[in-house]
């Protein structure tokens, strides 16, 4: 028991150390926006207070003491902004109650009054006061530590004249000189630093880079319809599994550019290998299945603190599904291969929750093809178009860092329009590519 009250002490000491959790509402009018960061950054970057997004604490606009509850929230924190215009013989004022709300209590526990400078902002002397009374009432340390200055050691008093002792003291000669110097030399007292602690470094709020390893899982089919001659294969194939990579990069979030920052590339890229078809003479060919995407996106973003965003897409897709021929060089008759270039037109949907432990998130496009051969081609149907469909929704769960596993449904179908012309030894109005299944992999975003 006795080795175990170090261990408790221990645990409440760094119990009672974690950093208050504050939120700092913004205030509706505009007007007071340079005041409102200003205290934004007094609270949130110079001290140890942990800030919360006001967004996460607030239900239509409107405080939500649930989520305030819920965010384990100690002190929200507000602004009244006053401006009066000029009368005559005074100039016009501009003044700021700054309140501190408990959130356990409700109440108000601090509501000093300051008045603004021209520029709408503290100014130094009201900052420092502002600084200080924020670490006294909200129980919160600064950011950093200041050099601690040197405090003489205390000297002992006198012995009694009674019990004076004159003892020798060997000569100067006979001492080494680093004790001699220390007898001779005060200690040296530290003067603190002149300079400007720097304020912690706030995390990037525009993602940079993003990639994913996955396992996609799917079946898919390739049918014609209308077949007005029995001489073209329809192609249907189980569950396949595909491993898949997806990559993004925005380099205009290495500096934070505001809404250009979530401009950058994409990157997917998928393969399958090792399945087969079979013809009427149980013969069975190699299929081969690859589909790689690439092209520009813009994150549009519109809050630093909640990640949610809306993502417009653009770029170009390639789809294949081939056959080989068997070992003695037979070929597969009447099943021709596709090889669709597309162009994506597309938008994206993310919407964290939870502090960004989950995600919801979602993509949908419309491919009109560019080219589909040997489909779309002689001796099949050299006349004809096509246009695909895409839509993917899935659920990311925050692992640690910047680690996250995403699973998501997806579909994509092609449709195409088939023009045989005369005496065509192929013909049928219509075909359909669709590609049905789930996609899981581990995320890293950065």
């Amino acid at each position: 028991m006795k080795l175990c009250l170090p261990f408790l002490a221990l645990f409440f000491l760094a119990f009672s150390a974690q950093a208050q959790r504050i939120v700092v509402l913004p205030s509706p009018n505009k007007a007071a926006s340079p005041v409102n960061e200003q205290i934004y950054d007094l609270l949130c970057a110079q001290t140890n207070a942990e800030c919360v997004d006001a967004q996460r604490v607030m239900t239509q606009k409107k405080l939500d003491w649930n989520k305030v509850k819920k965010q384990r929230v100690r002190w929200i924190v507000s602004i009244q902004y006053q401006a009066t215009p000029a009368q005559k013989g005074k100039p016009a004022q501009r003044k700021v109650t700054v309140l501190a709300q408990n959130a356990s209590t409700r109440k108000v526990q601090l509501r000093p009054v300051y008045p603004l400078s021209s520029a709408r902002t503290l100014s130094n002397k009201n900052a420092e006061k502002l600084s200080e009374t924020f670490l006294t009432t909200l129980r919160i340390k600064p950011a950093f530590s200041p050099v601690a200055q040197h405090t003489p050691a205390p000297v002992a008093p006198a012995p009694p004249a009674d019990t004076l002792r004159f003892e020798q003291t060997p000569p100067p000669e006979e001492m080494p000189p680093a004790a001699l110097l220390a007898e001779t030399m005060p200690p040296p007292v530290e003067k603190p630093s002149s300079e400007k602690p720097s304020a912690k470094k706030k995390p990037n709020p525009y993602p940079i880079a993003a990639a994913e390893l996955g396992l996609h899982l799917f079946n898919h089919k390739h049918e014609f319809a209308q077949l007005s001659s029995d001489n073209l294969r329809s192609f249907r194939a189980g569950i396949q599994a595909t491993p898949a990579l997806r990559a993004e990069f925005y380099p205009l979030a290495l500096a934070d550019f505001g809404l250009a920052s979530g401009i950058g590339l994409d990157f997917n890229f998928a393969l399958s290998l090792g399945f087969k078809i079979q013809d009427e003479h149980a013969n069975k060919f190699p299929m081969h299945w690859s589909s790689v995407d690439g092209g520009l996106r813009w994150r549009l973003q519109f809050s630093k603190q909640w990640r949610a965003a809306v993502t417009p897409m653009v770029g170009i897709q390639r789809t294949s599904l081939s056959h080989g021929a068997l070992a003695d060089g037979t070929q597969l008759v009447g099943f021709p291969s596709l090889k669709i270039t597309a162009m994506r037109i597309g938008l994206g949907v993310e919407l964290p929750f939870a502090s960004d432990w989950v995600v919801i998130f979602g993509d949908f496009s419309y491919l009109p093809v560019l080219s589909a051969k040997e489909l779309l081609a002689a001796p099949y149907f050299p006349e004809g178009s096509a246009f695909g469909l895409e839509g993917k929704l899935g659920l990311g769960i925050k692992l640690w860092g910047p680690l996250s596993l995403r699973f998501s449904g997806f579909l994509s179908r092609t449709n195409f329009k088939l023009n045989a012309a005369e005496g065509s030894e192929y013909v049928a109005d219509s075909a359909a590519y669709q590609r049905l299944g789930l996609q899981m992999g581990v995320a890293a975003s950065f």
